[in-house]
């Protein structure tokens, strides 16, 4: 398995955006082949399988879906609803499109032991990435309280994430690894979180 720096994936994608997206594409479906974990994140939700693999969480605005391509494993660009596959295909070749997965993502820790939470729904808006510890705001927070309004877990094995309504606690909610909740109104937890721990 290909080990990448931010830094070096980044590179790869500025250097040459196209073939960049189809090596690591190839590195990621390899990785896949190796780790039914993987595979399980790939088939669940690419954006956390590309930040599992590289530490790099992709901007939200990539909506993304795995399409073979001349018998090759390319993640691509997922058409807008009613467009044929061929469109995707076609923005494969559009460096803007390409660019735009490094220039507006998210760097998080590669060992999967931290939470980025975002403060607007559909991890958009400004954002911060909390490793293991207890965050009780206004203690290392860089964003406004009571602001968040979606969030992103890692994949460690025993990652547990919890927030409150309160910074001495009340109406706790908890998710696991590999999770995520684009939109914390569904729960009623939108703009009211104070304190999170992760633990691990």
């Amino acid at each position: 398995m290909t080990e990448r720096t931010l830094e070096e994936v980044k590179a790869i994608f500025h250097a040459d955006p196209v073939r960049g997206w189809k090596q690591l594409s190839r590195e990621l479906a390899e990785a896949a082949e190796t780790d039914s974990s993987m595979r399980d994140l790939m088939d669940k939700d690419l954006r956390l399988a590309v930040a599992r693999h590289f530490g790099y969480l992709l901007p939200a605005a990539l909506t993304l879906r795995v399409e073979k391509i001349h018998g090759e494993t390319v993640i691509v660009p997922k058409p807008a609803q009613g467009e044929s596959s061929n469109v995707a295909n076609a923005l494969l070749e559009d460096e803007s499109v390409l660019r735009l997965a490094c220039g507006g993502g998210v760097s998080v820790p590669k060992h999967g032991k931290w939470v980025v939470v975002f403060t607007d729904a559909h991890f958009e808006g400004s954002h911060q990435v909390f490793g293991p510890g207890d965050w009780p705001y206004p203690n290392g927070w860089e964003i406004p309280n009571d602001t968040i309004s979606s969030l992103y877990t890692g994949h460690h094995p025993n990652l547990r994430v919890k927030m409150w309504e309160h910074q001495s606690g009340g109406g706790k909610r908890q998710w696991g690894p590999n999770s995520s909740d684009r939109n914390l109104m569904d729960s009623g937890f939108n703009d009211t979180v104070s304190h999170i721990i992760v633990e691990t």
